[in-house]
C-alpha cells in the first residue's frame, strides 16, 4: 500500500496523513487504513517491550486523508474506524484568502 506520506508523533496522539487521489479518494482511504493498522499493531508491539518502563500505547490513532483541499478524518482504534466519510471539509487557499490573511503570508 506504501508508505505514510507524513506522520506526526506527540505525547499522547499519533497522526497519519495519506495523500489522496482527487478523483478517486477511495484509494486514499484504503491505504491510510492499512497505514493505521500496520502503525497501531507495530505500537502495540513496541507498548509490550517498554511494558517494564511505565509506558503506554496508543489505544487510538488519526488518520487523514487528503487532496490538499479535500480532507477527511480518521480514528482508528482496536474496536472500531471513525470516520468522516460522508462529509469532507473543503479548504480552499485562493489568493483573496491569502491577502485577507497577513499571516499566511
Amino acid at each position: 500500500m506504501g508508505r505514510i506520506d507524513y506522520a506526526i508523533k506527540s505525547l499522547e496522539d499519533l497522526l497519519c496523513i495519506t495523500e489522496g487521489k482527487p478523483r478517486n479518494i477511495k484509494i486514499g482511504y484504503a491505504q491510510n487504513l492499512a497505514q493505521l493498522e500496520s502503525a497501531f499493531q507495530t505500537n502495540k508491539k513496541k507498548w509490550t517491550a517498554d511494558q517494564t518502563f511505565g509506558n503506554d500505547y496508543f489505544d487510538y490513532i488519526y488518520g487523514i486523508v487528503t487532496t490538499g483541499t479535500e480532507w477527511h478524518f480518521i480514528i482508528y482504534t482496536s474496536d472500531s474506524i471513525y470516520s468522516t466519510s460522508e462529509s469532507e471539509y473543503q479548504i480552499n487557499l485562493t489568493k483573496s484568502a491569502v491577502k485577507d490573511n497577513p499571516e499566511l503570508l
